[in-house]
């Protein structure tokens, strides 16, 4: 904080042509000095008044700024780190598949396929049967799929009922609804 100049008195204007400087600092102090008035050289400068002061005010404000740069690199390295994790995230989006791409075996309706793209792969993937293929592009991935859908819908259709548990029970359901022989 500033201090404040609160009054100019002349001591005894008659005999000592001096006057009393009183000055009230923040801290409480009070501060009395005599200067004389026919020598102006010997009044304090400003920055040498206030000297004591400003070094406490540059105290505290350097102690702030560097608490700032430090929320400022905590900041900055919380962006980065996240901005790392967005990139290491594939990419995903919903497609349909038309067709199973067999002759022998053909999808009732079409259906909604999920697609990642990894940085070295890429994955389609069928939810609701937890099954999935992958592949170097798109195009190998949904193949993949299609072939792995074929082959769980065969391998469930030749198992009996009573040979199967809750969950594949539930995939043989949903394959039955969704493809068909030819």
């Amino acid at each position: 904080m500033k201090s404040e100049m609160l009054k100019i008195v002349p001591d005894d204007i008659v005999r000592t042509h001096k006057i009393t400087l009183y000055s009230k600092f923040a801290a409480g102090k009070l501060v009395v000095g005599d200067y004389s008035v026919g020598n102006p050289p010997s009044w304090p400068k400003p920055e040498e008044f206030y000297a004591p002061q400003r070094q406490a005010d540059l105290a505290i404000l350097t102690s702030r700024l560097q608490g700032d740069f430090r929320n400022i690199e905590k900041i900055v390295r919380e962006i980065a780190e996240g901005i790392k994790n967005i990139q290491e995230r594939p990419i995903a989006y919903n497609t349909q598949l038309h067709d199973l791409g067999d002759k022998k075996y053909k999808l009732r309706k079409q259906i909604n396929i999920v697609i990642e793209v990894h940085e070295d792969e890429v994955i389609a993937k069928f939810p609701e049967l937890e099954v999935y293929g992958s592949g170097n592009t798109e195009s190998e991935a949904i193949l993949g799929l299609k072939e792995e859908m074929i082959a769980l819908y065969i391998e469930l259709s030749a198992t009996s009922e009573k040979e199967l548990g809750r969950l594949p029970k539930m995939w043989r359901r949903i394959l039955k609804q969704l493809i068909s022989c030819r």
